[in-house]
């Protein structure tokens, strides 16, 4: 835990403005979730515990006010190395993210931690993009 903390405090407090910021930012992701991510976190919980609605509602508004997507990722880490999730809830939060790709993304990194697989079928419906994210999937 502490090494996942110094990692986290090291990148932000690196700069990522400049010509390609794109890239930076999926280096800082990777960065983040390198040997560390959520899927990795969650094989190793001796207990699953779902978000209270309480907690999700808290955990939803951190998303809605974090700014920029780099610092997302640090707050899906934080939160998802603790809780697992329910599609309902993942497709909840893919509704704030406005792009296709960023969902499906998104989806993808977080399906790990949900508990109720069987209900795919509605991350499915959540997205444009449909056969891209059957592929993603499928590979989980």
């Amino acid at each position: 835990m502490k090494r996942m903390f110094c990692l986290i405090c090291l990148i932000s407090s690196l700069s990522v403005f400049g010509n390609n910021y794109r890239s930076k930012l999926m280096n800082m992701k990777n960065e983040l979730f390198k040997n560390k991510n959520v899927s990795h976190a969650h094989k190793h919980k001796k207990h699953a515990y779902l978000m209270t609605d309480d907690t999700f509602r808290f955990f939803i508004s951190e998303l809605k006010n974090t700014w920029p997507d780099y610092e997302k990722y640090k707050v899906y880490l934080k939160y998802l190395v603790k809780y697992d999730l329910t599609v309902k809830q993942l497709v909840k939060i893919s509704s704030l993210i406005t792009f296709d790709k960023d969902k499906i993304e998104t989806i993808s990194l977080l399906y790990p931690c949900v508990t109720d697989k069987e209900n795919a079928i509605e991350l499915v419906n959540a997205v444009n993009d449909k056969d891209s994210l059957i592929k993603i999937l499928k590979q989980k």
